[in-house]
């Protein structure tokens, strides 16, 4: 059975349990649609996300703290940005391992006529 593109989206608690598509906060007149960061319902003010949880979930409390929403875009540029900063270092590293090379090669040659005899 193929998941909606809603259900695909749908946000989960930090233990794992999906958010119910809709829920209202304790008084409250928004109807949310998403995890909310309203005081949460034991009346902690901790500017974190939470949602209601969904009620085929099951499972107590009937909320939870919800999952971080990742923005894959987000992901991929700051990737992006740390791979360029690291760029001009990995080519600085590989032009002084390309000035060790034949010093290495004379090391060896040196080895195999004095050993190897």
């Amino acid at each position: 059975m193929a998941l909606s593109k809603a259900e695909k989206n749908r946000r989960k608690t930090k233990d794992g349990r999906k958010c119910a598509d809709v829920f209202k906060a304790d008084n409250d007149t928004i109807i949310h649609a998403d995890c909310t960061t309203k005081p949460s319902p034991d009346g902690k003010m901790t500017e974190e996300e939470w949602c209601e949880v969904d009620p085929a979930e099951g499972g107590t409390p009937n909320w939870g703290f919800c999952e971080p929403n990742l923005d894959y875009d987000k992901v991929r540029m700051k990737v992006k940005a740390l791979m360029e900063e690291e760029i001009p270092e990995i080519r600085k590293i590989k032009d002084e391992e390309e000035k060790l090379i034949p010093v290495g090669l004379k090391i060896l040659e040196t080895y195999e006529k004095t050993f190897k005899k």
